[in-house]
């Protein structure tokens, strides 16, 4: 059994290092100039063992590629529109645009636009457009509009336009306009139009209009709407509060 695995693993990388002129072939002329004017060449496919092992060498993060298998792990430019499957981890150094699949984690330096599907973390340090799913932690440092689904955390550094479902918290640095469920704490620093959901507490730093249902604790700026829990606290409140203590 670990001859057979072994023998695996060289044919593996023997296709790995063997086939980059037979994939340089596949490049388009169209899509070859609209990279080069960004910095990056162009790959219709592109196949990594490990980073730095790969149909593009270590020129790797200076390519784009529609197609993208990582046998454990890769380290790239961008996926443009496409799919990129990682056994651990698929990273990109700029952008990814498409569905990414990974074991454990997806990375994106810049935006995503599509799917992110992880067994731990999915990171888009720019704005975020689409699905995030991870056993853990999703994080967007920009702008995010769609859904974020983990088992402990979603963070959006900017503003947030969609659903926020996690174990322990959902946290929105910015705005936020949709819905946030999570087993422990919702937080948003500025304002909020929709609902919040907490096994424990909502937090809205700024004005929040809609619904906030908590176990223990509601806590709002500016409110209008209807808050249910133990304790609701707002500076200003229009609207209906449900609870043992209601504070405006």
């Amino acid at each position: 059994m670990k001859l057979k695995n072994i023998s695996l693993f060289l044919f593996l990388l023997l296709l790995v290092v063997s086939t980059p002129s037979l994939l340089a072939q596949n490049q388009d002329n169209d899509d070859e100039k609209k990279y080069s004017r960004i910095g990056l060449g162009y790959r219709t496919l592109r196949v990594a063992l490990v980073p730095g092992v790969s149909t593009n060498g270590i020129d790797a993060p200076k390519y784009a590629a529609k197609y993208s298998f990582n046998i454990l792990a890769g380290y790239n430019g961008a996926l443009e529109d496409r799919f990129e499957l990682g056994g651990l981890l698929n990273i990109n150094r700029y952008y990814a645009n498409g569905v990414q699949i990974a074991g454990i984690g997806n990375y994106s330096g810049q935006e995503t636009a599509g799917v992110q599907l992880s067994g731990i973390f999915n990171i888009s340090e720019e704005a975020m457009q689409g699905i995030q799913i991870a056993g853990a932690v999703n994080y967007s440092g920009n702008d995010m509009q769609g859904i974020q689904l983990s088992g402990a955390a979603n963070w959006t550094q900017g503003a947030s336009q969609g659903i926020q479902i996690s174990g322990i918290s959902n946290i929105a640095r910015g705005d936020m306009q949709g819905m946030l469920i999570t087993g422990l704490a919702n937080v948003t620093s500025n304002d909020m139009q929709g609902i919040a959901v907490g096994g424990l507490t909502n937090y809205a730093a700024g004005d929040m209009q809609g619904i906030m249902t908590a176990g223990l604790l509601n806590y709002s700026g500016n409110f209008q709407g209807i808050a249910a829990a133990p304790i609701n606290v707002s500076r200003e409140f229009q609207g209906i509060q449900i609870g043992l203590v209601n504070y405006a």
